[in-house]
C-alpha cells in the first residue's frame, strides 16, 4: 500500500521522537556513569526497575517504519506529478474548494453525512456544495490528517471517489474559491480531459471490493 502523501511535519516530529527514544535508552544502557546518578531500584526489576528490552524493540519497529514512509512519500510525489494517477486527480479536484471554510460557514454536519452514506450508499439531504466540501475535507483526512494508512478498500474511499463523480460539476461560489494556487491543475490539467479523469476514477470504483 501506498503511504500517500504523509504529512512532512508529520514525519519529521515522528523521526525526532524516535531519536529522543533512541538516546534515553542508549544513556540508560550504553553510558556506565549513569549508574552513578540514579537511584539502584532504577536497575533492580523486581522493585520496580526498568527494562529497556522492549524499548529497544519498539525503535526497531519505527526505524521499519519511518524508512517505509520515507519510500512512500517518494513514490507518492510521482503519483501526484501524473496527471492520469487516480492520487492526482482526486487530490486536485478536490482541492478546488475551500472545505474548512464552507464548514465553518454552513456548519456542515460531517458526521451525519458519514453515517448515512455507510448505511445507505447516498448522502442524504446534503446538497452538491456539501458534497464538495466533503470531498475536500476527505482529501485532507485520506492523505494528510490521520486516514494515511486506510487502505482503498474502506468506506472511506468508497465515499471519495464517489464524491468526485457526484461532484465534477459543481462550480466553486467566489466566496469559497481556494486560490489559483489550489485551482490551476484542476482548471487546466483536469477539466479539459475530464471525461478521461471519470472513467479512470469509475475504473478504480467498479474494480474495487469495498470491506
Amino acid at each position: 500500500m501506498v503511504y500517500r502523501e504523509m504529512n512532512m511535519s508529520s514525519l519529521e516530529n515522528y523521526k525526532e521522537i524516535h531519536e529522543a527514544l533512541n538516546r534515553l535508552v542508549d544513556y540508560f544502557t550504553k553510558d556506565i556513569s549513569v549508574r552513578y546518578h540514579c537511584p539502584g531500584w532504577l536497575w533492580d526489576e523486581d522493585k520496580g526497575g526498568i527494562n529497556f528490552s522492549p524499548y529497544k524493540q519498539l525503535l526497531k519497529r519505527v526505524r521499519e517504519d519511518i524508512r517505509k514512509c520515507e519510500k512512500d512519500e517518494a513514490a507518492l510525489k510521482s503519483y501526484l506529478d501524473d496527471p492520469s494517477s487516480e492520487d492526482y486527480i482526486l487530490t486536485h479536484s478536490a482541492l478546488r474548494i475551500n472545505g474548512y471554510k464552507y464548514r465553518d460557514a454552513t456548519d456542515l454536519d460531517m458526521k451525519t453525512i458519514f453515517d448515512e452514506f455507510r448505511r445507505s450508499g447516498t448522502f442524504g439531504d446534503a446538497t452538491p456544495l456539501d458534497k464538495l466540501a466533503y470531498f475536500c475535507l476527505l482529501q485532507r483526512f485520506l492523505y494528510k490528517w490521520g486516514g494515511e494508512r486506510l487502505e482503498r478498500d474502506s468506506v472511506e474511499w468508497k465515499m471519495f471517489r464517489t464524491l468526485f463523480l457526484q461532484t465534477v460539476d459543481v462550480e466553486v461560489p467566489e466566496a469559497f474559491f481556494p486560490g489559483s494556487l489550489w485551482t490551476d491543475k484542476w482548471e487546466y490539467r483536469i477539466k479539459p480531459r475530464i471525461k478521461i479523469c471519470i472513467e479512470i476514477i469509475e475504473n478504480a470504483h467498479k474494480n474495487t471490493r469495498y470491506v
